[in-house]
């Protein structure tokens, strides 16, 4: 299942899409907010920017889009998920090169670090949210019905 959202930024090929997807992998469903880009062959190829978490937290993150919707345009972090016991997905408002923007990014912790560090992730515009939302719907009723 399928989601494409929209087009970014110029960068890596020749257009950049953003897509919300359902993705199987070793025999488990995982749902991948991620930054795709048209290869040579007009298919669109993913990136390394984007998360992925397993599709039984498709409702968290549906609510995390929300209240980052709701957070406005003032950087803050709007929502946690937690991804497993060393590892969550940050929803926040950032400042990136002079911008507000949307960042969608994992954290981790290493071994013996309290801290989590920051991991792979994607920046969007903030009225690129509203569509993320309406992809998540579109996934979680054709899951759920």
């Amino acid at each position: 299942m399928t989601k494409n959202l929209g087009g970014g930024a110029p960068g890596e090929g020749k257009c950049n899409a953003l897509a919300a997807r359902l993705r199987m992998n070793a025999g488990r469903c995982y749902l991948h907010i991620r930054q795709y880009f048209l290869g040579d062959d007009n298919e669109f190829r993913p990136t390394q920017k984007g998360v992925s978490l397993s599709i039984d937290k498709l409702g968290e993150v549906l609510d995390a889009v929300r209240d980052l919707r709701e957070a406005g345009n003032s950087p803050s972090t709007a929502a946690v998920v937690e991804k497993s016991a060393r590892e969550e997905v940050r929803f926040s408002v950032v400042t990136w090169e002079g911008m507000t923007k949307a960042d969608i990014r994992s954290y981790f912790s290493k071994d013996g670090m309290n801290e989590r560090q920051p991991g792979k992730g994607v920046r969007l515009n903030l009225a690129l949210l509203v569509d993320l939302e309406r992809g998540l719907e579109a996934l979680d009723r054709e899951l759920n019905g």
